[in-house]
């Protein structure tokens, strides 16, 4: 209860709050890190393509599930099926392909004419609820976009983010896609892109869904996916930083109290056999006997 030792207390408080606060910060930037889920409705007005995302640029979290507005040009050559895709709660096949972004209405523009001159983005089109229905899509896709005219189009859809590449199951293709990379679809484009973007569009208006289709629901994104356990060290630091600080003031506290509260008699006593000890050793000496047999 000494003024000091509440003085110290207090600061003790003050500094272990400070750890706290810090050890809380991380441990809720690690949950953070684990998913993004999407503020934006598909009830939202479309904004241009190229206000959230430039090609060769990456995708910012506010972006994530934004509805946005673009023209271009579809690419029969790159028209694919993508398992596990879920609509709802139902499993299914997504046909997707990619689009030469002719205007991402914010200052990029291109000939339409020129497809392989203009950026690449992957766009998811539509739903089915088996294979078959996929790839007879699909196939029914790649005649319309053949046999259409080569202007640009104006598509509406929501911006997701791309998902890492991942390798087939046992037993599927080996050359079969699994995710919805646009790191890993660049690859697979018929003719490369001079540039590309880094997340996709699932389009809301602009195709003509195939017979047995659906539009594609809008998705419950993940912009994360992984914990981040650099930032659950941290907080595991900060919180010992909070508990040594604790530690440090009771071992102090109890130290200065055993100065304090060693008993007189206890001091009397040890005077006292310091004076026997030093009274033997002077006998002993005075007779030339070991001092040890005195007791």
């Amino acid at each position: 209860m000494k003024p000091k030792w509440l003085l110290m207390l207090t600061l003790v408080l003050a500094v272990a709050a400070i750890f706290a606060a810090l050890a809380q910060w991380q441990i809720s930037s690690a949950i953070a890190s684990l998913a993004h889920r999407s503020t934006h409705t598909v009830n939202e007005q479309p904004t241009p393509l190229g206000e959230h995302l430039k090609p060769q640029q990456s995708l910012y979290e506010r972006s994530i599930g934004a509805v946005v507005s673009f023209e271009g040009v579809l690419d029969a050559a790159d028209v694919e099926v993508l398992p596990n895709r879920l609509q709802g709660a139902t499993d299914g096949w997504w046909i997707i392909s990619r689009a030469h972004v002719s205007d991402d209405g914010d200052g990029l523009a291109g000939d339409a004419a020129k497809p392989t001159e203009l950026p690449g983005l992957a766009v998811a089109l539509a739903w089915a609820p088996d294979e078959p229905t996929a790839v007879a899509a699909a196939e029914t896709l790649r005649t319309q976009i053949a046999s259409g005219a080569a202007d640009a189009r104006p598509f509406t859809g929501i911006l997701e983010y791309g998902q890492a590449p991942a390798a087939p199951d046992n037993g599927r293709d080996p050359l079969g896609l699994e995710q919805m990379s646009p790191a890993y679809l660049v690859n697979r484009w018929e003719t490369p892109s001079p540039s590309a973007y880094s997340a996709y569009v699932t389009v809301k208006s602009g195709v003509e869904l195939p017979a047995g289709t659906e539009a594609i629901q809008q998705q419950l994104v993940d912009a994360g996916g992984e914990l981040n356990w650099l930032n659950i060290f941290y907080a595991a630091e900060w919180i010992i930083f909070a508990l040594f600080a604790f530690y440090l003031w009771w071992r102090l506290v109890r130290d200065d109290y055993a100065r304090e509260h060693v008993s007189a008699p206890s001091r009397a006593e040890l005077e006292a056999e310091i004076r026997r000890e030093r009274l033997r050793a002077l006998r002993a000496a005075r007779e030339g006997i070991d001092p040890g047999t005195y007791s």
